[in-house]
This record gives C-alpha cells, sequence and structure tokens, in this order.
C-alpha cells in the first residue's frame, strides 16, 4: 500500500493519472488504508469517491464503507493515543476529537452522494 494516498501525491494530465508520488511510508497493508485517505481528503465529494472505489475494485459499497469506518477509527484512536502519551497536547488534538466525533455522530462513511 502507498500509505500516503492524497489527492496531493497524483500527478495527472487532463483526465489521465501519470505518476503517484510519495513513497516513502509504503508498506504491506490493506487496501482500506489507502481508500480510507483519498476518501477522507475528499472533502464533500467522499461518497463519490467511494461509490467510484466500489466500481473500480467490483467491491460491495457497504463493504467499502465498512472497512473504510473501521481504518479510519484506528487512524483516529491511534493519533489520539500519541497525543495522550506527550508531555502537552499538540495542536492537531483538537481536529482528531473532531474527526472522531464526524465518525460517530456524522456517520461521514454513510451519507449517500449527493
Amino acid at each position: 500500500m502507498h500509505a500516503d494516498c492524497d489527492w496531493d501525491n497524483w500527478l495527472a494530465d487532463d483526465q489521465t493519472v501519470t505518476a503517484l508520488l510519495d513513497f516513502e511510508r509504503a508498506r504491506f497493508g490493506v487496501p482500506a488504508d489507502d481508500w480510507v485517505l483519498l476518501a477522507v481528503t475528499s472533502g464533500p465529494h467522499i461518497a463519490l469517491i467511494l461509490d467510484i472505489i466500489a466500481e473500480q475494485t467490483a467491491g460491495s459499497p457497504e463493504t467499502i464503507r465498512a472497512e473504510c469506518e473501521l481504518r479510519d477509527a484506528a487512524f483516529i484512536a491511534q493519533d489520539l493515543r500519541h497525543a495522550l502519551e506527550l508531555p502537552d497536547l499538540p495542536p492537531w488534538t483538537a481536529r482528531r476529537v473532531g474527526d472522531l466525533e464526524e465518525l460517530v455522530t456524522g456517520r461521514r462513511w454513510w451519507r449517500p452522494a449527493p
């Protein structure tokens, strides 16, 4: 897996992806680890990106959403645990608590595409 698969690491020429950049965190892992970052950095287009991932992988949309939700929860928990182990809370801690609230109460992985 790429492990940093957000939109800033893609090069495209018109409608064609020409390169994927930034491989220093690449490792063995599950595809959902990349899907979650790609989808969550899609802003208001998250549901559309999830539908495209499901279509391109021939996966069930519900399974893709569930896998992304699980990975997102794991990443948020890991970040918050790390923050709580530091002597001073990093400035990004509040954003990650907000991400957790959005995950649980906002159900961001289950909203339909507009």
